[in-house]
């Protein structure tokens, strides 16, 4: 009797202990700041590289992580090291042991309270692994959290899981893509559960994206035997997917933004021949795809963001219809789409990204030949009509990532 209530003990402290260790989070279907995906930072077809804690920002260069406090803004290497280097070593062997190094192709977010840092370490014959690092606030402690079966093309980390998107490819050449999740309270050589897999000939995820009880994500096939743009959604709480957005005929899904608790959506019209954008019909939904209403409208290559409160309408650079440079600008818009500051971005490279960040910043990554440079303008101006982008930080390319050739 004695043994039965023993065991009995050691049962019920083990369920105990596991309801300790695992967090509940809030399962309202809306954003919820600390716990949630930080999509205001999110980047088109690219890992996270700026996060936000409440004290500052968490940024990547290439393969340093920094830190900025917004009091100051005045960023420093998320390292202590007495006698480090940091990205000014050039000793290969030296580099890995600086507290701020991460290799791979680099990605960075706050989640509950802690770092997340996208890293790879080798493993067996020179075979790199790609893993996912827990860091303290000052970075002095890491520790891996997941062990990646697969590297991942896009992460997003939200209410206790991290989703991946990956591709490997079979013996034939034949890709094989889809959405893994992990558990962040389970041990990092878990076994990734598939909450997706995709069908399409040649097909690929672009950038997923979580809020509230929702995962949304691109999935599309251009080629010889389909051409494909659907946006996708996976219902976090019900574990099933369905295409909210799809192609018809020429015109294809466009932008897709957040707005209290609606999505921002367009349908943009192409020419047959050469591509160009003919038109542009602007749209609102719930966040399953219901209730669509017309929304204000925007011009053909308006990339549109949002943080909650203001829309940015930023003009696309890279298109060859894209405006000449010298009309080239940056509009931030109240809800219905009223210009309220407004900033000309010609001078800008072509691939420059908009970030609209923070409750106080809004931050832009720009590249040059040699540098890479991020701006920051304070969202206080905004109703006073300015966008003053000032420089937070600027970098050689050549630094970002040593031992990697840049070609100019």
């Amino acid at each position: 009797m004695q043994k039965k209530i023993a065991v009995y003990f050691m049962i019920l402290l083990a369920a105990l202990t596991l309801t300790a260790c695992s967090r509940s989070y809030n399962s309202a279907n809306t954003y919820i700041k600390e716990q949630d995906f930080q999509y205001t930072y999110m980047k088109d077809a690219s890992f996270q590289t700026i996060a936000e804690s409440k004290e500052g920002y968490y940024f990547l260069s290439g393969f340093y992580l920094y830190y900025a406090d917004k009091s100051t803004m005045k960023p420093v290497i998320l390292c202590n090291k007495p006698n480090c280097l940091h990205e000014n070593e050039t000793d290969p062997e030296k580099m890995i042991y600086c507290n701020a190094f991460f290799y791979g192709d680099g990605g960075v977010t706050y989640f509950d309270g802690n770092v997340y840092v996208l890293d790879e370490i080798l493993e067996g014959l020179g075979a790199r692994t790609a893993i996912l690092n827990k860091l303290s606030k000052d970075g002095t402690k890491r520790k891996t959290v997941v062990k990646f079966k697969y590297p991942p093309r896009s992460m997003a980390i939200h209410r206790g899981k991290v989703y991946v998107t990956s591709t490997v490819y079979k013996s034939d050449g034949t890709p094989v893509y889809g959405i893994n999740v992990y558990d962040l309270n389970k041990s990092s050589s878990q076994k990734p559960v598939t909450i997706y897999e995709g069908e399409l000939p040649g097909g690929n995820i672009q950038d997923i994206i979580c809020y509230g009880q929702n995962l949304y994500f691109m999935e599309y096939a251009h080629n010889t035997k389909i051409v494909t743009t659907r946006i996708m959604r996976y219902d976090i709480e019900t574990r099933k997917t369905s295409c909210m957005f799809k192609e018809k005929g020429d015109t294809f899904p466009g932008n897709f933004a957040f707005l209290n608790d609606r999505i921002l959506f367009s349908y943009t019209t192409l020419d047959k021949e050469t591509g160009e954008v003919l038109n542009t019909e602007d749209l609102q939904f719930a966040l399953d795809g219901t209730d669509g209403k017309e929304s204000f409208e925007t011009e053909p290559y308006d990339k549109i963001y949002t943080d909650g409160k203001y829309i940015y309408l930023d003009d696309l650079k890279w298109s060859d219809f894209s405006k000449p440079k010298e009309e080239q600008c940056l509009n931030v818009t109240d809800k219905n789409g009223k210009v309220l500051a407004s900033a000309k971005t010609g001078n800008y490279s072509k691939l420059s990204q908009l970030i609209p960040g923070s409750k106080e910043h809004l931050f832009l990554e720009n590249t040059t030949d040699t540098m890479y440079q991020i701006y920051y303008a304070e969202k206080k101006d905004f109703e006073s009509g300015l966008i003053n982008f000032k420089l937070f930080f600027e970098i050689d390319k050549e630094k970002m990532t040593p031992g990697i050739i840049i070609k100019h």
